[in-house]
């Protein structure tokens, strides 16, 4: 494959036939021993085309390129995902061809939803709680999300048995671990889906997505783009916005050691909402404000910007009976944490009001 690859690159050079060496140059880095190292090549084939205008083909290869870990700056696969389900195309489906048919069937097998409801879905299907034994695996597999990184196996046995001597504690682990490759890969083929070398332990990432992953990789793309004035950085914003589904495992909110990592998914989620509801603004689009501003106000209803932007926008636009009681709503957060609230004169063009 291969070799049938490389040379449909050669000819296609020759022929100067642009599409179909984007195509060429795709299956080559597909077909390639080490894909990921030559993930870089794919990016002359989003250029080609990005040039052609052929949108569907070209956030195919991005989707591609952001699988294969390429450092091609703003790839943003989740919009390019947004893009081929609006014509059709659904990058998860066994059934897709060409070189997504390819990516999915080298895709992780095991996807782990942390954002809202803790959910384990292996091959499609989500994982019953029964399946896991104990609770405290499913917690192992927690922990290991929110560090992030390798964390040695004392550090985990004081996490999960912090008054158990590390005898038993490690003896405790070592089942812990087993159930756990054993819920997420019941048949031993391929890469495992842990990592254990060094005296620590994580998530091989190459057999397993996690949500979570995905909202900071997106987020942090949305928000480079939208301070570097990028023409799209409206719509990677809203993508981002999209990828975040409910807090850090919600259903975990007294854990120390998810504490850290739920707390930055939050600020970066209102940082996203405020950036999005200001470029907004400055479009003149205020349904979508209101309606971003709303999301954000669901966060932090005592966020005066916020309540002062959501008032204007809708004075701005005429919508003087929305804004007054929005604006009521305000009086009534401020009182509750003893803030004097701006007057509405203060939020208004002069031509508003009296009641």
């Amino acid at each position: 494959a291969l070799a049938d690859a490389s040379r449909a690159t050669v000819a296609a050079r020759h022929w100067r036939d642009n599409p179909g060496l984007a195509e060429a140059i795709t299956l080559t880095v597909l077909a390639s021993r080490d894909p990921a190292a030559e993930a870089i090549s794919l990016q002359e084939a989003i250029n080609i085309w990005q040039e052609r205008g052929c949108r569907p083909e070209e956030a195919a290869t991005r989707v591609v390129a952001a699988h294969l870990g390429a450092s091609i700056p703003h790839l943003d696969a989740h919009l390019a995902d947004q893009i081929l389900r609006g014509y059709g195309v659904d990058i998860g489906s066994r059934r897709v061809a060409g070189p997504l048919g390819v990516l999915v069937r080298s895709a992780p097998t095991v996807s782990i939803q942390t954002l809202g409801v803790f959910r384990v879905i292996r091959d499609g299907v989500p994982i019953p709680n029964t399946a896991w034994q104990s609770k405290k695996a499913r917690d192992l597999l927690k922990i290991l999300i929110a560090r992030r990184r390798p964390t040695p196996r004392d550090q985990l046995m004081e996490l999960l048995w912090p008054r158990v001597g590390p005898a038993v504690a490690g003896n405790r682990l070592s089942v812990l671990l087993s159930t756990v490759r054993d819920v997420l890969q019941p048949q031993p083929i391929g890469e495992p889906p842990l990592d254990t070398s060094d005296g620590a332990v994580s998530l091989n990432r190459a057999r397993i997505s996690v949500d979570v992953e995905d909202f900071l990789a997106h987020a942090t793309t949305a928000l480079e783009a939208d301070r570097s004035r990028e023409p799209n950085a409206t719509a990677r914003l809203k993508a981002a916005v999209a990828v975040h589904t409910g807090d850090f495992l919600e259903d975990d909110p007294y854990q120390e050691w998810a504490s850290m990592l739920a707390e930055e998914v939050r600020a970066i989620y209102i940082a996203l909402l405020r950036t999005l509801s200001q470029r907004l603004r400055d479009a003149g689009d205020t349904d979508a404000v209101v309606q971003y501003t709303l999301r954000l106000l669901e966060r932090d209803r005592y966020d005066e910007d916020a309540h002062h932007s959501l008032v204007g926008v809708l004075i701005d636009a005429g919508r003087l009976g929305e804004a007054r009681r929005h604006y009521r709503n305000y009086v009534r957060q401020m009182a509750e944490i003893d803030v004097q609230p701006s007057p509405l004169s203060e939020m208004t063009p002069r031509r508003l009001i009296a009641g």
